[in-house]
C-alpha cells in the first residue's frame, strides 16, 4: 500500500511512497515474486508493478525488493503507451491496471494492462524491459483489471481433468448481455498460445457477482486454485460520505473459482463455478 507515513514496515506490510512517482500518486498494480531466481536478481525478489501518470500520460511504474517485507526501490517507468501502435493505443487513454504472471509454456513474464476499450499485452525476460505483443478488444466502453491465469476444470466427482485460460477483469460502463450496472467484475474464457489470448467462440463475458459494487479485480493462484477479490465500491457514490460508517470502499473477501463440467440428463454441460453459483456456458 502506498503512504505519507514515515514508519518503518512490520512483518510484511511495505509502505510505498505515492510521491515516488512522478505525478505524487499511484493507482492499480501488481506484485510478482521471483521464488526460482528466473531472472537473476536472486530467489524471492519482489517486483512491484504500479500504475500511475507519467506526469500527464499513464504508464507503469517497476519497484524491486530483495524480499517480500522489504521496502523496495524505485526504478522508474518500465512501461509506457509508447510501445504499443498508433492503432491500438487510442493516443495513450487509460493505460493502467497492469497484472504480471509467469509463463511457464514460454519462459516469459507477462503482463496485462487496460488501455481504453482493450486489453494490451508484453512480455519480458528480464522484468525491466518490456516488449508489445498483442491487444484483445473488450465487451464494453472501459474494461479494467485483467487478471490471465488458468482455472481448474473439474467434474461432477471433484476431479481435476484439466486446465483452461481465463482472463478475470472487469468492466466499466454498462454492455450487451450483461448486468445492468455501472461497475461489474466478469470471466472470458480462451487460450494464451504465448503472444495472444484468443477467446472462445462461444465465451462471452461472464459476470462474476451480480451487482454494481463489484469492481477492481484482484487474482492470483494459491497452490492449484485459483482466488478472486475484488473493490466492494461504485465511482457513482464511492467519493460520497457514507451513512454507514467502517463500510465504504472496503474489499470483498477471496474467492475460489473453477471451471466445472456437469453432466445433467444425459448432456455435458460446462460451467463456471464463481461463489457457489453456477453459469452456463452452453
Amino acid at each position: 500500500m502506498t503512504s505519507d507515513d514515515d514508519r518503518e514496515p512490520s512483518g510484511k506490510d511495505v509502505f510505498i511512497d505515492k510521491n515516488s512517482s512522478l505525478s505524487g500518486t499511484y493507482w492499480s498494480g501488481s506484485v510478482w515474486v521471483d521464488e526460482e531466481d528466473r531472472l537473476g536478481r536472486g530467489r524471492g525478489s519482489v517486483y512491484y508493478y504500479i500504475s500511475g501518470l507519467a506526469p500527464v500520460l499513464q504508464a507503469i511504474y517497476l519497484l524491486v525488493a530483495k524480499r517480500l517485507g522489504e521496502v523496495p526501490y524505485n526504478l522508474g517507468i518500465c512501461c509506457s503507451p509508447d510501445l504499443v501502435p498508433d492503432s491500438v493505443r487510442d493516443e495513450g487513454r487509460d493505460f493502467r491496471d497492469c497484472r504480471v504472471f509467469w509463463d511457464d509454456d514460454n519462459s516469459q513474464l507477462v503482463m496485462a494492462t487496460t488501455i481504453g476499450t482493450r486489453f494490451a499485452f508484453f512480455r519480458s525476460v528480464n522484468g525491466t524491459s518490456w516488449d508489445f505483443l498483442s491487444s484483445m478488444e473488450g465487451p464494453g466502453p472501459l474494461v479494467e483489471c485483467p487478471n490471465v491465469m488458468k482455472l481448474k476444470i473439474v467434474d461432477d466427482h471433484g476431479n481435476t481433468l484439466g486446465h483452461k485460460w481465463a482472463i478475470l477483469g472487469a468492466v466499466q460502463g454498462d454492455y450487451p448481455g450483461g448486468t445492468q450496472s455501472h461497475e461489474c467484475c466478469v470471466a472470458w474464457l480462451g487460450a494464451w498460445d504465448g503472444t495472444q489470448f484468443i477467446p472462445d467462440e462461444q465465451a462471452k463475458a461472464i459476470p462474476l457477482d451480480y451487482g454494481p459494487d463489484s469492481y477492481a479485480t484482484v487474482a492470483g493462484r494459491n497452490g492449484r486454485s485459483t482466488y478472486v477479490g475484488c473493490w466492494l465500491g461504485n465511482w457513482d457514490y464511492s467519493l460520497l460520505p457514507s451513512p454507514y460508517k467502517g463500510f465504504q470502499n472496503i474489499q470483498s473477501y477471496p474467492r475460489a473459482c473453477w471451471i466445472q463440467t456437469t453432466t445433467v440428463a444425459s448432456r455435458k454441460s460446462t460451467h463456471f463455478l464463481w461463489k457457489k453459483r453456477m453459469v452456463s456456458l452452453g
